[in-house]
């Protein structure tokens, strides 16, 4: 019967297969639980300050407005889309009643923001 070696050293191709998956899913991890910038538009980051303030008094007209600034943000190029579609996101989430959920969600975009 034929006998595995599997002790290190002796399969240098399984040993680079292992690391390149690690890497590959610590790459996957970032890039898909990375929050969005912002960008350096303080515009931009007034309105979302007043979009937190809107949604932690729960001030439907405040976001509707917030919710206006950010589209036309998007729509002039200010902010790119996976911001906007994250904001967008944390709106609808407080338009349909998550009032918390959207302000701790909106929340850790903030305290996730590199200064610049």
């Amino acid at each position: 019967m034929a006998k595995i070696d599997a002790s290190p050293g002796k399969s240098p191709g399984l040993w680079i297969a292992g690391l390149a998956l690690v890497i590959a899913c610590v790459v996957a991890i970032r890039i898909f639980t990375s929050v969005p910038q912002l960008g350096g538009d303080e515009e931009v980051f007034k309105t979302v300050d007043a979009l937190f303030t809107a949604v932690i008094s729960q001030d439907r007209p405040a976001l509707d407005h917030c919710k206006q600034q950010l589209a036309a943000f998007q729509q002039e190029g200010v902010i790119a889309g996976n911001v906007a579609a994250k904001l967008d996101s944390i709106i609808l989430q407080a338009e349909q009643g998550g009032w918390e959920v959207a302000a701790k969600r909106l929340y850790s975009v903030m305290l996730a923001q590199r200064g610049g």
